[in-house]
């Protein structure tokens, strides 16, 4: 029955009624002044979680007071974002510090945090993936860069030994050049000298 129909039939019924419904308006007052006070504090830990602060919560709820239910459910959101966050800090700042074991703790976490928590995880195992096969990549070009210097090294010492053969050789030729030139600048003295 509405409060209308209800002071209707109260104003019918005389004074006594009068009270009644006077008594119901203070009732209703006093109900309406408690869910100003329920939204005014709910707005104020809003607010504060807009602004950041995600530790904000109510306290002190009334156990079946006008707003309770929204209350417990404000602070379980609150908790539940809070948590998120806190899982999704220590996720990826263990990631960016290449410690890509660190999992997203995703016990309940539901609906679009679960969502979000699945997200963050596969993001870390695709990091950890890329910095493996980036780890892989270099030490192939180390590997190839180790090859390469080892041939060059290879080639120079041939190349090394293949001059100095050389120059042995040269030197030898010089060598007996020089002697056959003695030989013949002696021969050329005693036969100069005989001559004489």
């Amino acid at each position: 029955m509405s409060l209308f129909k209800r002071a209707g039939k109260m104003a019918i019924g005389g004074g006594a009624d009068v009270a009644k419904l006077e008594a119901r308006i203070a009732e209703l007052e006093a109900e309406c002044q408690q869910s100003d006070a329920a939204i005014q504090r709910i707005e104020k830990v809003c607010l504060a979680a807009a602004a950041g602060d995600l530790e904000a919560r109510l306290i002190d709820i009334p156990e079946d007071g006008p707003g309770a239910q929204s209350m417990h459910a404000l602070n379980h959101l609150l908790d539940m974002t809070d948590a998120f966050m806190r899982e999704a800090r220590g996720t990826l700042k263990a990631a960016s510090e290449g410690r890509y074991y660190r999992r997203f703790m995703r016990r309940g976490m539901l609906g679009s945090f679960g969502d979000g928590a699945v997200d963050i995880d596969n993001a870390r195992a695709e990091m950890a993936r890329m910095e493996e096969a980036s780890q892989a990549q270099r030490e192939d070009m180390a590997k190839r860069f180790e090859t390469q210097l080892s041939s060059a090294i290879t080639n120079l010492l041939d190349l090394s030994e293949t001059m100095e053969n050389t120059a042995r050789r040269m030197f030898d030729e010089a060598s007996q050049a020089l002697e056959k030139t003695v030989a013949v600048s002696a021969a050329a003295e005693e036969t100069s000298s005989n001559a004489r």
